[in-house]
């Protein structure tokens, strides 16, 4: 007989029996054996007891390490596993913290959270880490998050047209402005 977290598969009459287990816990299996000669029979039984264990794991989605520029955001997702098969994602507390927050500010909300780079003019790294709960087990995944300073900011002009010129000519020249201002607009541009 199998009681607890196991249960038989196949028939409980015949050796060797096959036990599942079907989740974490405790669960006991107990043979028993029977021998008949003539008008003796003979009994005997024993009992096992196994122990499955709860496990519980989280990782970082986006991998263990990554590079956001000075004054941007990322978004972090993170993936849990467990052998439990009455899981529930609700059932788990998660808490986000920065081991530098002058480098990366974290917002965890649950299972994700919004890494802030703050800006800095040198490149600087700081680990975040969440720590995630289900049932009493608690595990950890760390990112490096590596901030590197925003490109200075650039903006120049290029004149392009002939440089042949006739007496009395007309010819036109045009300019071609070119930047990485976030949000520049070309046609805001004045001559």
């Amino acid at each position: 007989t199998a009681t607890g977290v196991l249960q038989i598969v196949g028939s409980a009459t015949e050796n060797p029996v096959n036990v599942k287990v079907t989740r974490p816990g405790t669960g006991t299996l107990t043979v028993t054996a029977t021998y008949t000669l003539g008008n003796v029979t003979k009994t005997d039984e024993d009992t096992a007891t196994v122990s499955v264990d709860l496990t519980f794991d989280v990782k970082i989605d986006q991998g263990s390490e990554i590079t956001l520029v000075a004054g941007s955001t990322s978004q972090l997702t993170t993936t849990v596993t467990t052998n439990d098969p009455d899981f529930s994602s609700a059932d788990v507390t998660y808490s986000w913290e920065s081991d530098d927050p002058y480098v990366v500010k974290v917002e965890g909300d649950g299972s994700k959270a919004t890494i802030i780079a703050r800006n800095l003019t040198a490149t600087e790294y700081a680990n975040v880490k969440v720590t995630a709960t289900y049932k009493g087990k608690t595990d950890v995944a760390t990112i490096k998050v590596t901030v590197v300073p925003a490109p200075a900011a650039t903006f120049g002009v290029a004149i392009t047209g002939t440089n042949q010129l006739v007496l009395d000519a007309t010819s036109s020249y045009a300019a071609t402005v070119t930047s990485n201002i976030p949000g520049f607009d070309v046609n805001a541009v004045t001559y």
